[in-house]
């Protein structure tokens, strides 16, 4: 477990995840094969992967070399990873197919759209769960254990920085890179939220609150209380 938060770490980081995996152990002794499913199902959960896309072989050297001497063990490994929207998320090819069937099929789209929110909301809790799980985990090891190592300034600074991403890309008419920098945007404001004890339901709570009201109102009501502490505080003075 420990070896694997490394390279999960710099996975996620960089916008991956493992997608299948082929491991060839390569011993005399013990015979794998009474373990062989058990070892699958390890590794499967370990990884977070369906168990029909691990996939483990076993067989020997033939008595050649130290391994065949059963003086050691060899084991080669083969993982196909894909990109995604977000660390451990929706993939490009499973994004391109949901925006390929909503243009395919415009009469379906709000029920598509209603099933891509469906979608967004399970990854983000699936997400954030992820995230109060590195807690206390080894900072070399992941990204988000060495975000909360560094405390909540650095991660208000990388919500900041993704977020002026956002806008810069957007402004210069960047769709994919939008895509891409809005995903890390909502990654660090999820941390951020778990690093301050904030459950993403409750910023649900207050969305729904906003519903059906009208945004200038709010604004406007926001401001009269920002001018209210103002003038208190120059008063206190």
């Amino acid at each position: 477990m420990f070896l694997w938060r490394q390279p999960e770490g710099l996975m996620q980081q960089r916008g991956y995840r493992v997608a299948n995996l082929d491991v060839t152990v390569i011993l005399e002794r013990p015979k794998l094969a009474p373990h062989k499913e058990q070892i699958r199902q390890n590794i499967a959960k370990l990884l977070g992967l369906p168990l029909d896309q691990v996939n483990l072989k076993a067989k020997t050297h033939e008595k050649v070399d130290s391994i065949g001497e059963n003086r050691s063990v060899g084991c080669h490994a083969v993982v196909l990873l894909e990109r995604t929207t977000m660390a451990g998320n929706l993939s490009e090819t499973t994004q391109n197919t949901m925006v390929n069937d909503v243009n395919s099929h415009p009469e379906s789209s709000e029920e598509w759209k209603e099933g891509v929110f469906d979608y967004l909301s399970a990854t983000l809790e699936r997400v954030y769960g992820v995230i109060q799980s590195r807690r206390g985990a080894n900072p070399e090891a992941s990204w988000t254990a060495k975000l909360f190592s560094k405390g909540r300034h650095k991660i208000a600074q990388k919500v900041g920085e993704e977020a002026l991403e956002v806008a810069l890309d957007a402004v210069q008419n960047r769709s994919e890179r939008v895509v891409e920098e809005s995903a890390d945007l909502l990654y660090h404001l999820l941390v951020l939220w778990a690093d301050m004890g904030i459950q993403p339901a409750q910023v649900a709570a207050e969305l729904e609150k906003r519903e059906g009201k009208s945004g200038l109102q709010e604004k406007m009501k926001r401001n009269e209380r920002k001018d209210e502490t103002r003038l208190e505080d120059m008063l206190q003075n």
